[in-house]
């Protein structure tokens, strides 16, 4: 998304919001106007025109964020979000929609959340009624309606609290400079089991996903960027809120890097890596290490331009703290690390 000032990456993550609030609601696919984009609370853009909601909804089918249906008269064609649209559009507003849930189950014996995130609702409540007639386990259609119900009365918390995050750096300038946005990976579910006891679910705390581009890095070299999303390796893969390495890299010289502050509160690590597919050499072979206080936590992975994203996965419990390195020549395509996450009790720092 390097190309899109602020207004237009504005523009286009608003666009994305309206439809995942859309798609909550139970519409799968909508037509978006000026109008109903500028009065959706998560929009803090005024005077949008017929023209540039046309080049944000283009940028979004570039991405494969969406995919175009019929066409609404000569507007804007009816719009449905891809799997990589809903994640990225959870980016914005998935936490809000799970600390509404946790709410909801705090205040409410009969919503019930799970340790997985999953929303449970309890039999014979009035919840449970409205869902299912009878307080009997609901078919596939009554779960469904059900949860597209309590997604409604979250649509609302969401709206409240869409933020959109622009990213810099760490540090140094780089070939490209494109804009980023937070992801989480906890989403609404789409079907739910009910439970069978009234007793309330107790609020300790609880391991979650945290996407690592949201936090400050403790350290680092000058070859490391943020970006919204990045496409990896053949065939092409996107991911968003990813990492991209440009610098020429090193064990010796190690500018592609970046440091974590865990704090043993961590246990897993997932990341995918490859080559940046939009890079503009196609020539040589990244190397992507993981760390765990200077220590190898995987074995390193080589990749070339031809080669498909791989993913990374490592047990990091005790780790206090968390190194991404990647090693490149200066003319070689650049390297990717798609989506990387990490399972912790606590946030892996400090918000950026």
């Amino acid at each position: 998304m390097a190309d899109l000032d602020e207004r237009r990456l504005r523009l286009r993550n608003a666009v994305l919001q309206w439809l995942y609030a859309e798609l909550l609601a139970g519409r799968s696919k909508s037509a978006p106007t000026p109008q109903t984009i500028m009065r959706y609370p998560g929009c803090s853009i005024s005077d949008v025109g017929w023209d540039e909601l046309s080049d944000a909804v283009d940028n979004l089918d570039r991405v494969g964020y969406v995919r175009r249906g019929p066409r609404a008269g000569r507007r804007i064609a009816q719009l449905a979000l891809t799997t990589e649209g809903q994640l990225a559009a959870q980016s914005f507003g998935g936490q809000q929609v799970r600390d509404a849930t946790e709410a909801a189950a705090r205040n409410d014996p009969h919503i019930v959340m799970g340790r997985d995130g999953t929303v449970n609702i309890v039999h014979n409540s009035a919840h449970a009624i409205v869902g299912g007639g009878n307080g009997q386990a609901p078919d596939e259609h009554n779960r469904r309606m059900l949860i597209i119900g309590l997604a409604g009365l979250l649509v609302a918390a969401i709206s409240a609290g869409v933020a959109i995050i622009r990213w810099a750096p760490w540090d140094g300038k780089s070939d490209t400079a494109p804009p980023a946005g937070p992801v989480t990976t906890q989403s609404l579910p789409t079907t739910q089991s009910p439970v069978t006891t009234t007793s309330p679910t107790t609020t300790g705390p609880r391991e979650t996903w945290y996407n690592l581009v949201e936090y400050t890095a403790s350290g680092g070299g000058n070859g490391f960027n943020t970006v919204n999303s990045i496409r990896i390796g053949v065939p092409t893969r996107t991911f968003p809120g990813s990492i991209v390495g440009y610098y020429q890299s090193s064990l010796s010289e190690q500018n592609d890097r970046a440091t974590w502050t865990v704090g043993g509160r961590c246990t897993k690590l997932s990341v995918w890596v490859g080559k940046d597919a939009d890079s503009s050499s196609s020539a040589g072979v990244g190397r992507f290490y993981v760390r765990g206080d200077d220590a190898d936590l995987a074995a390193p992975v080589e990749k070339s331009m031809t080669d498909a994203p791989e993913e990374i996965t490592a047990d990091i419990s005790g780790v206090g703290r968390l190194t991404l390195l990647d090693t490149r020549a200066l003319s070689d395509a650049r390297n990717a690390w798609g989506s990387p996450r990490v399972m912790c009790w606590d946030p892996p720092g400090s918000k950026r």
